[in-house]
């Protein structure tokens, strides 16, 4: 949901975001995939769905701390906040799967059980 957020300020964002397997978007289809892995189909739009909610609210309240004054005001703020915090999570979510495979592998257990 960052991503697509920043994206659309500034288009060359994936690019500047991308880690060794390629832009945020491919982490997130990998990570959906092994989330999937071992659920049947109802679960598995369960969690998807729970997921996803929770991204969009998140989203939300990030962009809403950057709501203020005109138009243009709100615009600039954004594209900081893409520049600064999300361009930070993202890179962070990056390192957890590039770096850190063994924890994301584990935290991924602990949620299934």
């Amino acid at each position: 949901m960052l991503s697509n957020i920043c994206v659309e300020q500034d288009a060359k964002f994936s690019e500047r975001t991308a880690g060794a397997a390629g832009t945020v978007e491919i982490y997130a289809k990998y990570v959906k995939m092994r989330v999937g892995k071992d659920l049947d189909v109802e679960r598995l739009n369960i969690v998807l769905r729970r997921a996803a909610n929770l991204a969009r609210e998140e989203a939300r309240r990030q962009i809403e701390q950057h709501k203020a004054g005109s138009p243009a005001e709100e615009d600039r703020r954004l594209r900081q906040w893409c520049l600064t915090d999300a361009t930070g999570t993202i890179r962070a979510f990056i390192s957890l799967m590039d770096e850190r495979e063994a924890e994301f592998d584990k935290a991924l257990a602990e949620a299934k059980e």
